[in-house]
C-alpha cells in the first residue's frame, strides 16, 4: 500500500519557513527562517532582540535527467563576517523550506562558488551548489570483481567508493550478472554511467545519497494535487505528460507518484495532435523533475513538478 500525501493550503499562505545551514564538521552558519511569519504572531529572540526571518531567494532543482541536483540560494542582510566565511571558508549547504506546519529537507550539498553583492542599501550573498562535490569528483575505484557478480553489488562498490548511501528504486535483482569477472579501474561515476546504458537505469545524487532507479520504477509514494489541496493555475499538457506548478511541497522528489485532480489544461503539442485515453490532465504521473522556488517576502513560495505518464500518445495525424 502506498505512502500518500495531500496539501492542504488553508492558513498556511503566510506561514512560511526556511532553515539554511553553511558550514563544516567544525563550525557551521545557520540562518534561520522560524523566527516572526508573516502575521507577526510570533517572535524569536536572537542574541536579546527580537528580530525578523532574513529575506531569502533560491531556485533548487532536482532531476532524474541529471546526476546531481543544483541550487542557487540568494540571502541578505548578513553580517561581514559572515559573509567572509560563506565566501572563503564554508563548503557544505543544507536548505529546508516549507510551511510551519509541513517543511522538509529540499537541498544538501557542496557550495562551489560565491557572489557577493549589494542591492540597495541591502548587501547579498548567492550561494551556487550541487550535490557533489570534489571528493565525488576525486573518487576512484580500482577493484576486481568475481563471476556472476549480481549489479546491484557494482552499483554499491561505485557508492561506497563515494561515500554516499545508495538507494534502490526498482528491481535490481533481476538484471543479468557479469558473464565473467571483471576489474574495474575508473571514477565510480563514469561506471554508474556506463551501467545506466548498458543495463537500463537511471542514477542521480539527491540529498547526499545516490538514486538508482529501474526504468519506470516509482517510490511508493503518492502526492494529490487539486485546485484545493495547493495546485496553482492550470498545468501545461505536454505529449507525454505535464508540468504541474503548486504551492510548495517540499516532501515531492523524483521518482514519486502524483495523483492530478484537475478539470483543465493548456496545451502544448509542438505542432501534433495527439490523444490521451481518458481527460486530459487528470490522472496518474511519475514526477521526474521537481524544482522549488522561494522568494521569502516576495510572491513566489512554489515547487514546479515535471510529471510523465508511463504510456505513450497516439498519434492521430498533423495539426495544419
Amino acid at each position: 500500500m502506498s505512502l500518500m500525501s495531500e496539501v492542504d493550503t488553508g492558513g498556511e499562505l503566510f506561514d512560511r519557513v526556511y532553515r539554511l545551514e553553511i558550514g563544516d564538521e567544525g563550525e557551521t552558519l545557520t540562518i534561520d527562517g522560524f523566527g516572526p511569519d508573516l502575521l507577526g504572531r510570533e517572535i524569536v529572540a536572537i542574541g536579546g532582540a527580537s528580530m525578523a526571518p532574513a529575506q531569502i531567494r533560491f531556485r533548487v532543482a532536482n532531476n532524474i535527467a541529471s546526476t546531481q541536483s543544483v541550487a542557487e540560494i540568494t540571502v541578505y542582510g548578513l553580517g561581514y563576517a559572515s559573509r567572509m566565511k560563506a565566501y572563503t571558508r564554508y563548503d557544505k549547504v543544507r536548505l529546508y523550506a516549507g510551511y510551519r506546519s509541513r517543511h522538509d529537507l529540499i537541498f544538501a550539498g557542496t557550495l562551489y562558488n560565491v557572489g557577493i553583492g549589494k542591492e540597495g542599501p541591502e548587501n547579498y550573498i548567492t550561494l551556487l551548489c550541487t550535490t557533489m562535490g570534489r571528493e565525488f569528483d576525486s573518487a576512484f575505484l580500482n577493484r576486481a570483481f568475481g563471476v556472476n557478480t549480481p549489479q546491484k553489488e557494482l552499483i554499491q562498490a561505485a557508492a561506497d567508493e563515494m561515500g554516499l548511501p545508495v538507494e534502490f528504486v526498482g528491481d535490481f535483482d533481476e538484471l543479468p550478472k557479469t558473464l565473467g569477472g571483471r576489474t574495474i579501474s575508473m571514477p565510480p561515476k563514469l561506471l554508474l554511467s556506463e551501467m545506466a546504458r548498458n543495463v537500463g537505469f537511471t542514477w542521480h545524487v539527491e540529498n547526499g545519497r545516490i538514486i538508482a532507479a529501474r526504468y519506470g520504477a516509482t517510490r511508493n509514494v503518492e502526492h494529490r494535487f487539486s485546485a484545493e489541496t495547493g495546485m496553482i493555475g492550470s498545468p501545461v499538457i505536454h505529449e507525454r505528460g505535464l508540468d504541474l506548478r503548486v504551492v510548495m511541497a517540499p516532501s515531492v522528489r523524483p521518482l514519486d507518484e502524483v495523483m492530478v485532480e484537475n478539470y483543465t489544461g493548456d496545451l502544448a503539442f509542438a505542432g501534433r495532435v495527439v490523444r490521451y485515453q481518458g481527460t486530459i490532465g487528470i490522472g496518474r504521473y511519475e514526477a521526474h523533475a521537481v524544482i522549488h522556488t522561494g522568494d521569502f517576502y516576495g510572491d513566489n513560495w512554489a515547487t514546479t513538478i515535471a510529471c510523465f505518464r508511463p504510456r505513450m500518445p497516439e498519434r492521430q495525424g498533423s495539426a495544419a
